[in-house]
């Protein structure tokens, strides 16, 4: 699950980035978020509600969606262990795609 996650979470910024999107994404085992913001790290709710973006992550979640990916509830993402590689590069092509959009 730790390489799949960190494959994950690092194709999502890496294309946020090249995208010219502000992200950061960050989590614990299973379990991350993205987050539209110029923090490098963030601590506690506060901080994401004074400096992220929000309504642009609600936007990304709908778009998201419409690229048939289903986000957990709010900026929350669940890994599993029985993603493949193939999954896995699909899952980064919608996103990526969502993300031009965005």
């Amino acid at each position: 699950i730790d390489t799949m996650q960190s494959a994950l979470m690092a194709g999502i910024r890496e294309r946020a980035r090249r995208h010219g999107h502000a992200v950061l994404v960050q989590g614990v085992r299973g379990v991350f978020c993205v987050h539209f913001t110029e923090l490098p790290i963030a601590h506690a709710p506060r901080e994401l509600a004074l400096h992220a973006d929000l309504p642009k992550a609600r936007r990304f979640r709908q778009l998201l969606i419409r690229e048939g990916l289903y986000p957990g509830r709010g900026d929350r993402y669940f890994v599993s262990t029985v993603l493949s590689e193939a999954e896995l590069e699909e899952a980064l092509r919608r996103s990526d795609a969502a993300l031009v959009d965005l």
